[in-house]
């Protein structure tokens, strides 16, 4: 069994270091497998390289201030990503879409990613 290492951020969360908490980890929530875009590869949830970084998410854990996504966005995100890894797997060299011009994508057709609460 591997030994789990936790690095602390500059809120004072804990995060695990592994590939899922990797700024290289390149998948959502809605996948099933997750993909290293530094190694170009398949990683298992425990996996963890000398290339690994805090991602961008586990960096903010526990600032505080947040806002909920909309489940509309969140399908729409899925399926543009489903997309890019069934082009991979077919072999198509294309970049992945950043996040933000998916988000931005999203805001013309439908309006804010968040719920107003």
């Amino acid at each position: 069994m591997k030994k789990i290492v936790t690095v602390k951020n500059d809120f004072g969360v804990a995060v695990k270091k592994c590939c899922m908490s990797c700024a290289h980890r390149d998948c959502t929530r809605l996948c099933c497998s997750r993909y290293c875009s530094e190694h170009h590869k398949e990683v298992g949830r425990y996996d963890v390289c000398e290339e690994w970084q805090m991602s961008d998410q586990m960096k903010a854990a526990g600032k505080g201030g947040g806002k909920i996504k909309r489940r509309k966005y969140l399908a729409y995100l899925a399926s543009i990503r489903e997309e890019e890894a069934l082009a991979r797997q077919l072999g198509a060299g294309f970049p992945a879409k950043s996040i933000e011009a998916i988000r931005s994508e999203f805001e013309q057709e439908h309006g804010s990613i968040f719920i107003n609460i």
